[in-house]
């Protein structure tokens, strides 16, 4: 099936943030840090942190579900699922083998892609495996999703690549983000 392999890049990005959070001039206090050091330095007002019933997975399972559901983009046109992190789960089972129960319902068992952890290049390196995906003759013109700290992806022609971001470190930005890629992006990384 030919594709359409213009335009391609960023179509649509989600994001889930945990609810509980920190005022981080009340860490800084706590932390016994000058003031300003997280407020100013970093600049934090707040950081947003996991309770005991979240973790890499549920954030990466809440960015994905509303990713699809806001871009209205069907879970069997997802050709590549791509995870960055530096949080693992088992040390044994990646984080995509359980985003692949929210394809179930859709019949969609073939979706390419890996878990890339490692630190901060995770997403990095996810993100570059996404693209490289979309530019080679492995692409069919389904969806990529990116899923990790930073976006997630999706195309309209065909299957997509979705890329999923998803940490549980202490960052500023934290939570799980999703992002879609794919022809007829609103930006695209390569021109």
């Amino acid at each position: 099936m030919p594709v359409n392999r213009t335009n391609l890049g960023i179509v649509s990005m989600s994001a889930y943030v945990p609810k509980l959070y920190v005022g981080q001039d009340d860490l800084e206090r706590l932390d016994g840090v000058s003031t300003g050091r997280y407020t100013i330095g970093i600049g934090q007002s707040q950081m947003a942190f996991c309770s005991d019933r979240e973790d890499v997975v549920s954030l990466a399972m809440n960015a994905v579900d509303k990713l699809m559901r806001t871009c209205k983009i069907d879970y069997k046109d997802i050709g590549r699922l791509e995870v960055g992190t530096e949080s693992i789960v088992d040390k044994c089972k990646s984080v995509k083998s359980y985003l692949m129960a929210l394809f179930a319902e859709s019949g969609n068992r073939n979706v390419e892609g890996v878990d890339c952890i490692n630190a901060c290049y995770g997403g990095t390196a996810a993100l570059f495996n996404s693209i490289n995906w979309l530019e080679s003759s492995a692409w069919d013109g389904h969806v990529l999703c990116h899923v990790g700290r930073s976006e997630i992806c999706l195309g309209r022609d065909g299957r997509h690549c979705c890329v999923l971001l998803g940490e549980c470190s202490l960052y500023g930005r934290g939570g799980g983000r999703g992002c879609a890629f794919g022809p007829q992006c609103c930006h695209c990384p390569r021109e």
